[in-house]
C-alpha cells in the first residue's frame, strides 16, 4: 500500500511540488493503481480500510494520497 502526500495539490505553496501535482494521478492511472485522495481527517481510517480490502482482493498495489489539507 502506498501512503503519500499529494504534493502539488491545489493550494500547495511550494514551486517544486507543482509538477508532482500534475503527474501523480495520471501516473497512478497509467499504472492501473487504484487510489483515493483523502482531504478530511475523519476519512483517513475508512480510506485505509477500503484500500486494504482492495489490495487483498486484487493482490495488487493501491495508493492513498493525503491532500494539502492534511499535509500543509
Amino acid at each position: 500500500m502506498l501512503l503519500m502526500p499529494y504534493r502539488g495539490d491545489l493550494g500547495d505553496g511550494v514551486s517544486w511540488a507543482q509538477s508532482m501535482g500534475a503527474t501523480t494521478e495520471p501516473i497512478l492511472d497509467a499504472l492501473r493503481i487504484p487510489y483515493a485522495v483523502v482531504r478530511d481527517e475523519t476519512a483517513i481510517a475508512p480510506a485505509l480500510v477500503r484500500a486494504h480490502r482492495t489490495m487483498q482482493a486484487s493482490l495488487n498495489h493501491v495508493a492513498v494520497s493525503f491532500g494539502i489539507e492534511l499535509c500543509g
